[in-house]
């Protein structure tokens, strides 16, 4: 059931269709992170570990393309050669996100799908300086550092 996602993963983003010279137009590295669910095949000995057979994997990296820049019309393949992905897979636990060790370095929080902060964990004043109830009912949009906004950008777009 993943196989439509992970074709979605592996192309690259659709570009206007270049006309003109041949050559090559250069390499492009496109910040990839999605969740696939793998057979495992350790469900019998690690009862519980998994659902149905299946765990959950987390995995971030990157799609290497290298652009060409072609005469040709819009019906023929496209003009860049996916060199191939990236990636480093992190197994996730099978438990509830309430039983999940988080480190000290972590806080938990809730939004509201417009991003606005629900609840927040305790921890949050150790790590940010803010106490919870400053940022109860504010936005994370408020405070997102400019040169990360690209970065939210591209996951609204996914």
């Amino acid at each position: 059931h993943d196989h439509e996602e992970m074709t979605m993963v592996l192309n690259p983003p659709p570009q206007p269709a270049p006309t003109g010279y041949v050559g090559v137009r250069g390499d492009e590295e496109i910040e990839r992170t999605f969740f696939i669910r793998m057979k495992c095949v350790l469900a019998k000995r690690n009862a519980g570990l998994t659902t149905q057979g299946y765990k959950v994997i987390h995995c971030s990296g990157y799609l290497k393309i290298k652009h060409y820049t072609l005469d040709m019309s819009p019906y023929e393949a496209p003009p860049y050669l996916n060199v191939g992905l990236i990636a480093v897979g992190h197994s996730l636990p099978p438990s509830a996100i309430t039983e999940v060790k988080m480190h000290s370095n972590m806080f938990m929080f809730r939004a509201s799908l417009d991003l606005k902060l629900i609840f927040l964990d305790a921890r949050v004043g150790v790590l940010t300086g803010f106490e919870p109830n400053e940022l109860i009912e504010k936005t994370l949009y408020q405070y997102i550092h400019g040169c990360d906004m690209g970065h939210m950008r591209f996951s609204h777009h996914m």
